[in-house]
């Protein structure tokens, strides 16, 4: 994969705008996936929720109020 554009191509769909030439060097891009680079560097992300067990006030407020409006 590169990072480049075809002028030509980029100009056209644009309805023939202009274009200026700049001398440089091209760079390779490469399509990385979030999975390989954390398992290239071994980095282990803990999920913020894996020690969430809740607010036991809010859960106990919750199971009342289901039960507070069965009439």
């Amino acid at each position: 994969m590169s990072a480049t554009v075809n002028a030509d191509l980029f100009s056209k769909y644009f309805g023939n705008a202009p274009a200026i030439h700049i001398l440089g060097f091209t760079f390779l891009a490469a399509e990385l996936f979030l999975e390989d680079v954390l398992e290239k560097t071994r980095c282990n992300i803990k999920s913020e929720f894996a020690n969430f067990h809740g607010n036991p006030k809010r859960r106990n407020r919750q199971q009342d109020s289901k039960t507070d409006k069965i009439v």
